[in-house]
């Protein structure tokens, strides 16, 4: 569950432009204006499939041969969206409805290192197509090839794969950090939780997903109409203490919370490991596709942090409940605005772990704040030592591990 940061975070410092010779009369870290577009079409009847996006495969560098989504540098005179017409007509032959009012703002992506290029700055934005508008796609001189594909086949990536032919088929992984923004993107179809970039302007009560999520990321079995468990972290790897939380609640009307850490939050580069959030939020999706539950992707790989209290007024719950290890039990008063929180929360699972107990007190005192709290103590498990942070150490990656065995 994303906490806060006490301190400030310092500027990273200014990038040459890698991989480029430099003259002279070039400035040291050029600052370049891009833009891109997440373009999401629900499957039409007969289609396999149930949510497909957009995908461009590149022909020049960075990431030649590699597959990414439609976008292109910002002329002088041009604004952000008048771009994203001009890329989507020129590199796939589509046209927003309206002169572009069909277009959705996501949040601006400016982390350093992110594109080999520069210091660049993408707008990004987000177009749902309509079912009974014409699909077909033309593939732009600049482009291999181009197409809508189903998003739950893309694989992870290959550090140094050259993928090399002109066919759109065997898609592991996104460029730059294509599969963080992708992973925004799918939050505005999740009926729940408000998007983030939308937060200070839509309710929750006012909140209509833009269009429908695969079944894999939210069953229409969850709801907000009775008390909804919420159960935030990084699960890098996921392992069988998680899965022994979620089977040790008393039901199952839970909406998994996919985050960074808010203590090592840098999506700095853009190697294949550090461009993997979509295809690990789809590998923990498989994992928890048998207890059907939500998850919830709009948090991951986002450059902005996202304390709990920030976003939990944009939940559709009738009643919120936490869950939480013991490790964060003891610690909850030190996160943003806690009191805050707790006053919001009908119950509290606090599931066992192996960890010091940072304050005895911690059951008391949340009491204090918040009479009407129940705190419900799960029953003890045979997982609770493992520890992400360790599996990241000996494990062979960072990715979500195989489910626990039944």
């Amino acid at each position: 569950m994303a906490k806060s940061k006490n301190s400030k975070s310092s500027k990273p410092p200014k990038k040459q432009i890698g991989g480029q010779s430099q003259t002279k009369s070039a400035p040291a870290s050029p600052l370049l204006r891009h833009v891109l577009i997440v373009v999401l079409k629900e499957g039409q009847e007969g289609e396999s499939g149930e949510l497909k996006v957009l995908l461009v495969k590149r022909k020049f560098p960075p990431y030649a041969h590699e597959y990414a989504l439609p976008g292109g540098f910002i002329k002088p005179d041009e604004t952000p969206i008048q771009a994203a017409l001009r890329e989507l007509s020129l590199e796939v032959g589509i046209s927003p409805l309206r002169g572009g009012m069909d277009l959705v703002p996501l949040s601006t992506r400016t982390k350093a290192n992110r594109d080999p290029r520069g210091e660049v700055t993408d707008y990004v934005f987000l177009l749902v197509m309509d079912k009974l508008r014409s699909q077909s796609v033309q593939v732009g001189a600049n482009l291999e090839n181009a197409g809508f594909v189903d998003v739950e086949k893309i694989h992870p990536p290959i550090e140094g794969a050259n993928h090399g032919g002109g066919a759109l088929g065997h898609y592991h992984g996104l460029a730059f950090d294509h599969e963080a923004i992708l992973c925004e993107a799918l939050s505005f179809g999740h009926p729940l939780l408000v998007p983030f970039i939308q937060r200070p302007t839509v309710s929750a009560k006012d909140w209509k997903p833009h269009f429908k999520l695969p079944a894999s990321l939210h069953p229409s079995s969850i709801s907000g109409e009775t008390e909804l468990i919420i159960y935030g972290g990084t699960f890098n790897p996921w392992h069988q203490g998680h899965e022994a939380c979620l089977q040790l609640v008393p039901h199952k009307n839970i909406i998994v919370i996919l985050d960074n850490n808010p203590w090592k939050h840098n999506l700095n580069g853009a190697t294949a490991k550090e461009r993997d959030h979509f295809t690990r939020l789809l590998a923990l999706s498989n994992i928890l596709l048998p207890f059907k539950i939500s998850l919830y992707s709009g948090h991951f790989g986002l450059e902005s942090e996202t304390p709990t209290i920030d976003w939990i007024d944009k939940i559709k719950g009738h009643e919120l409940s936490l869950l939480v290890g013991a490790d964060n039990f003891y610690s909850l008063l030190r996160w943003k605005h806690a009191e805050s929180l707790i006053a919001k929360l009908k119950r509290l699972y606090v599931a066992p772990r192996e960890c010091q107990a940072e304050d005895k007190d911690v059951e008391k005192k949340l009491k204090q704040i918040n009479s009407k709290l129940e705190i419900v103590h799960l029953a003890d498990h045979q997982y609770k030592h493992i520890s992400s942070s360790n599996l990241r150490k000996t494990g062979p990656n960072g990715g979500p591990s195989q489910p626990a065995t039944k």
